[in-house]
């Protein structure tokens, strides 16, 4: 029998203990340590042993991988030294807050052959998913327009709190944005960047409290994005869109939870949405294809409908998190195994927030 991976992990705040709660619900890797700059004010009741820096609980302790739940201006400096002592690691995203950074963990990946993984655990979405494998199919041809509308809360982010110190963050776009921006490099096949145009307002002690992005790609593919930390936590909420050729998604949830969908089709094809289970069709209408963009379709069919879960929004989250633990110790065990998510994804949704950002300081 093949046994679990041993798991360092770093960094023990908010996400880190939601980590460990994630580790929980699978036996393909197991948490056996904890290291923590803050060790004195953790729990003392977790059962396994708590450091005050992964490379004393590294030499203390035997591990397999380190997952990383630090600051993004560290994950450069603890996953680097970490491939080159013979540990994988998995690493929440940006990958880095500087494309310096992100290329050198790409080539220490290489050079040393250990496995490294960015955390876009959106690639796990039950929903995302389910819309991606009929992508596949062609039924929704090609994507052509992605628009996010993020309105977060900032209730719990004081003003001394790391995400706001852009050295440490790389800001909105950089720490937050990154993970939407992978969902449009998901749809498109092998994305080509165009350009990128990035915004931004601040607030009068400095704090870019919104920003936004335009991206494009070579294969006609446009993406916009915008972010907000200002509002109180009763008006959070995340909208996206996703236009194909023949058609829309409306989902709602920073994690979809739900959404709508109109699609352009024809008879035969129509089974293939009936078999999804998350695909629930609410109208059927025959209508009249003009040829658009000298484009001539045969399709007869406008379908409308719903999309959703039956999971709470937490474990949405828990089940995505397990979702990339278990393809993180595939890739480790599998030689010829292809990760959802590679680290080269990583490096191109960084570059985009990347440029975008610099953009706006420009």
């Amino acid at each position: 029998m093949i046994r679990p991976l041993k798991i360092g992990l770093v960094g023990f705040g908010g996400f880190g203990k939601f980590l460990h709660k994630a580790t929980e619900l699978t036996s393909n890797v197991r948490v056996v340590a904890v290291a923590d700059s803050n060790e004195t004010g953790l729990e003392a009741d977790l059962g396994i042993p708590l450091y005050n820096s992964w490379e004393t609980m590294i030499s203390r302790l035997e591990v397999d991988a380190l997952c990383i739940a630090t600051p993004p201006s560290t994950h450069a400096e603890i996953s680097i030294p970490a491939m080159k002592r013979g540990l994988h690691v998995l690493i929440e995203k940006p990958l880095a807050v500087t494309m310096r950074d992100a290329r050198k963990i790409s080539e220490t990946a290489k050079e040393t052959g250990r496995i490294a993984m960015v955390n876009f655990m959106q690639r796990y979405n039950p929903i995302l998913v389910q819309l991606k494998k009929l992508h596949e199919t062609g039924l929704f041809g090609e994507l052509e327009h992605f628009s996010i509308h993020n309105y977060a809360q900032d209730e719990v982010l004081s003003k001394n709190h790391w995400f706001w110190d852009e050295s440490v963050s790389g800001g909105i776009l950089i720490e937050h944005a990154v993970h939407f921006i992978d969902i449009v490099h998901w749809f498109i096949d092998e994305p080509e960047l165009e350009q990128v145009y990035g915004w931004q307002q601040h607030r009068s002690d400095g704090r870019r409290d919104k920003m936004g992005l335009i991206a494009t790609y070579k294969n006609g593919c446009a993406a916009d994005h915008f972010h907000a930390f200002t509002r109180p936590r009763f008006f959070e909420q995340t909208k996206l869109r996703l236009c194909f050729s023949l058609a829309e998604f409306d989902l709602s949830g920073w994690i979809p939870e739900l959404g709508t969908f109109r699609i352009l089709t024809k008879e035969e094809e129509l089974e293939r949405l009936k078999l999804e289970a998350l695909f629930s069709i609410t109208g059927i209408q025959q209508v009249d294809v003009v040829p658009i963009r000298n484009k001539n379709y045969d399709y007869n069919l406008q379908v409308t409908g719903r999309i959703d879960v039956v999971e709470s929004k937490e474990q949405l989250y828990l089940n995505a998190l397990v979702g990339i633990f278990n393809d993180f110790y595939d890739s480790i065990m599998q030689p010829n195994h292809t990760p959802v998510v590679g680290l080269e994804d990583g490096l191109l949704a960084l570059e985009v927030a990347y440029l975008a950002t610099e953009y706006c300081r420009s």
